[in-house]
């Protein structure tokens, strides 16, 4: 936690997956690894170790922040023990056998340059970018090749570094680019966390979906489109989130949704075939863990074909029709806490029409 700025809050999922991958994390088998990481944000809380910012629609703490004393602290101890280096400013100097690097100013990256280059860098771990970045890094950073966490979120928007796809203890990538390498990113075979910001209308490689320590697959600001013939029947047990991914009726038909049955979090854009919004059956009540949805279609789908699993917590629908079967369905969620409706269309199941009464008003 010392690797992030003064007041800067943190994000539960952020520090739970970076957590996991690094191996800090021990289940006994009754949980999955990320629910006995919450378990430890929780303790660190209990003792006033940190501070819960902000919190779900329903309670769930999403945001922490440490007490600068505290902070302060963390820091001498994780420098004392070489666990992490905080590189703030140009006169902080790398020290020896670096195991983790923080990089929190521009200001400092002619040393990274310069660094990279020695064999003191090549024991990293973990190396992280929390601040805004208009210019790339040393193309050495990306040979480190016992890295197991690389966050380049906040670097400018580059091409993929093919370099990278020779990190194979790679478990958490988080990359601003342009597009993902059509081939070759199997090779990361350890990779549980992958977070990318891309260029407007990507296509999925179709090997992500032979990765089979996959757990988290976000996509930010854009959708991740699959093609058709991806499915090669490979079922994917460790896959918990799914952000930013869109789907047409025939890659479902394929198994897309038989190839997840573990998902927890699902962001879909689903793609009708043709502009009338009529669609098929979507089953989604054989996912038994799910309990976020985000469902969005372009063409005002009906969501009359939409089956919904029991365990939901969180449903967000966007652009799509609703009939009274649908609100019908919802009702009959018992665990659903979080509805929101945006941007969708009421009609009745019997005239077409909109259905805007007294009773829809209400």
């Amino acid at each position: 936690m010392a690797a992030f700025p003064e007041d800067y809050e943190m994000k539960a999922s952020g520090l739970i997956r970076m957590w996991v991958a690094e191996g800090f994390v021990k289940s006994n088998g009754d949980k999955s690894l990320e629910d006995e990481a919450e378990d430890y944000l929780k303790s660190l809380v209990e003792r006033n170790v940190v501070s819960v910012r902000l919190c779900n629609w329903y309670g769930k703490a999403k945001r922490y922040n440490m007490h600068d004393l505290l902070r302060d602290l963390c820091i001498g101890k994780a420098d004392d023990e070489k666990f992490l280096h905080l590189k703030n400013s140009p006169k902080v100097r790398f020290s020896n056998q670096l195991r983790r690097v923080s990089i929190h100013t521009s200001y400092v990256l002619e040393d990274i340059d310069e660094y990279a280059s020695s064999s003191e860098m090549s024991l990293v771990r973990s190396f992280l970018l929390v601040i805004k970045l208009d210019r790339n890094l040393s193309p050495i950073v990306f040979t480190l090749s016992l890295l197991r966490v690389l966050d380049l979120l906040e670097m400018c928007k580059i091409k993929f570094p093919e370099e990278i796809l020779q990190l194979v203890n790679l478990c958490y990538l988080s990359i601003n680019c342009k597009s993902l390498p059509r081939s070759g990113i199997s090779r990361l075979c350890n990779l549980q966390t992958l977070i990318a910001r891309l260029s407007f209308y990507s296509y999925c490689p179709v090997e992500l979906w032979e990765m089979y320590e996959l757990r988290h697959l976000i996509m930010l600001g854009v959708y991740l489109r699959i093609e058709d013939d991806y499915m090669k029947k490979i079922v994917l047990k460790k896959m918990q989130t799914i952000r930013g991914m869109k789907l047409n009726p025939s890659v479902i038909r394929m198994g897309f949704l038989e190839s997840i049955p573990n998902i927890k979090n699902l962001e879909i854009f689903y793609e009708v075939e043709g502009s009338s919004g009529k669609s098929e059956v979507v089953d989604l009540s054989h996912l038994h863990k799910l309990q976020t949805l985000s469902w969005s279609s372009m063409f005002r789908q009906y969501l009359h074909g939409l089956k919904f699993p029991s365990t939901l917590r969180k449903l967000s629908i966007y652009g799509c029709v609703i009939t009274p079967a649908v609100t019908t369905a919802l009702c009959a969620l018992p665990n659903l806490e979080v509805l929101k409706i945006e941007g969708c269309t009421f009609k009745s199941n019997e005239t077409g029409e909109e259905a805007a009464n007294e009773e829809w008003e209400k």
